[in-house]
């Protein structure tokens, strides 16, 4: 069993904060790469036919506002359960502190992101020759940032969380 350095954990509780991180941030690489799929689909499409339902907007109000909450528990339920590693696992303090950095570097583009799915709720990005190209623009940032995140930080975080949960001290 792992030392414990403050007060005892039952070993309950220690695969509990062992595998917590492991499943959200499968969860959230899950998200965020559906997140760029569905997003990408939309940068070749063609404009479509006058009159017709305009979609992205319509997606991004639904499914990112619908999930916002579920990210955020996610979020902050694996900060808590890094953290815990970070105190009870001295052995693992290290890279557990990197897993922490790399999950909390998400905050850094949290404005930029916000303030891009705002802009692409607000208007239709899907046209190559609309007369608001900063919808389109927004919509190509926010999916080259959401791929950057996932290559950068959800993948280093994952091979992290993985070798916390397989290291038995």
């Amino acid at each position: 069993m792992a030392t414990l350095t403050a007060g005892s954990l039952t070993p309950v509780g220690m695969s509990a904060i062992r595998l917590i991180p492991v499943a959200t941030t499968l969860a959230l690489t899950t998200c965020h790469y559906l997140q760029h799929l569905m997003l990408s689909s939309f940068l070749s499409s063609k404009a479509p036919a006058p009159g017709n339902l305009r979609v992205l907007p319509h997606l991004v109000r639904v499914c990112f506002w619908g999930i916002i909450p579920f990210v955020l528990i996610l979020e902050f339920s694996s900060y808590g359960c890094i953290a815990a590693n970070i105190y009870y696992r001295t052995s693992l303090r290290g890279w557990y502190a990197i897993g922490l950095a790399c999950s909390l570097s998400h905050l850094v583009n949290a404005p930029y992101a916000w303030s891009l799915l705002k802009e692409i709720m607000n208007g239709d990005a899907t046209t190559e020759k609309t007369e608001k190209q900063e919808l389109r623009d927004a919509l190509k940032n926010f999916v080259r940032m959401n791929q950057l995140r996932i290559f950068f930080t959800e993948f280093p975080l994952m091979g992290i969380v993985l070798r916390g949960a397989l290291a038995q001290a």
